[in-house]
């Protein structure tokens, strides 16, 4: 979904994204078999060397597959190779493969995401194994979901097999059972205070109902307003438009 910048939405972010992958990819092909200047360049030049072969990802067993997997799926060909056809190869117009650059802006961001999330776990020293562990499941949970829900790209390009997703949703809701008893005490590892979260939910003294109530009845200026109900009349605000005070707030 695009959502509102300072230049309008992210979908003109995507296009610069893809743009540059595309470039990126082009690059690699143009120097294959040399060693690769960046992580992005390795990425490329590693499917670019293994992509006629058998590539397997064990998902649910290694968690360094699972960095894997989404590398392949953003270097691969329903991604950026495909796109570098696309558009350098085919020379087919920008405007027309839109929507497929979108999405390989989409498959990158996730597999930056992914990666750093596991770089970050695997070299950390300073977590306990107790608190590491349950920081991995919500890695893998990140990871199982996303693939689920672009389940077509992963299984096209090899980077999942249909077994793979047919097993996900059962070890999603594995997952969730076990960082389930752990949820509150994670959200409040990031210390955020009630004025900044300013949620009924999220209060720290319990009172949800309460202040939900005092949110929608005291809080909301429009219940000080008194509407008339008659839309055949012209006066859209009764009287004076005050309504009898409630009681005091909370």
């Amino acid at each position: 979904m695009a959502k509102p910048i300072l230049e309008g939405d992210n979908w003109m972010i995507t296009q610069q994204t893809a743009s540059y992958l595309i470039k990126k990819m082009t690059t690699a092909v143009q120097t294959q078999g040399t060693p690769p200047t960046d992580e992005t360049d390795a990425q490329l030049k590693s499917f670019l060397n293994e992509r006629d072969g058998n590539k397997r990802f064990d998902i649910f067993n290694n968690d360094s597959d699972i960095r894997a997997c989404f590398r392949w799926r953003a270097a691969a060909l329903p991604k950026t190779h495909e796109a570098y056809n696309a558009r350098v190869v085919e020379r087919r117009r920008f405007n027309d493969i839109l929507i497929q650059l979108h999405k390989l802006s989409h498959a990158h961001s996730q597999s930056i995401m992914v990666s750093s999330f596991f770089t970050s776990l695997s070299s950390s020293r300073d977590l306990p194994s107790a608190t590491k562990d349950i920081i991995f499941d919500l890695y893998r949970l990140f990871a199982f979901t996303a693939i689920l829900a672009d389940g077509y790209d992963f299984l096209r390009c090899g980077a999942a097999s249909v077994q793979d997703l047919d097993e996900l949703p059962t070890r999603i809701q594995d997952l969730l059972s076990r960082i389930r008893p752990h949820a509150v005490k994670l959200v409040d590892a990031w210390m955020i205070p009630d004025y900044l979260l300013d949620s009924a939910l999220g209060r720290s003294d319990g009172h949800v109902y309460e202040d939900l109530f005092n949110r929608a009845h005291r809080l909301n200026p429009l219940n000080d307003v008194v509407f008339n109900i008659d839309y055949n009349d012209d006066e859209i605000v009764k009287g004076s438009g005050k309504r009898t005070p409630l009681s005091p707030k909370l």
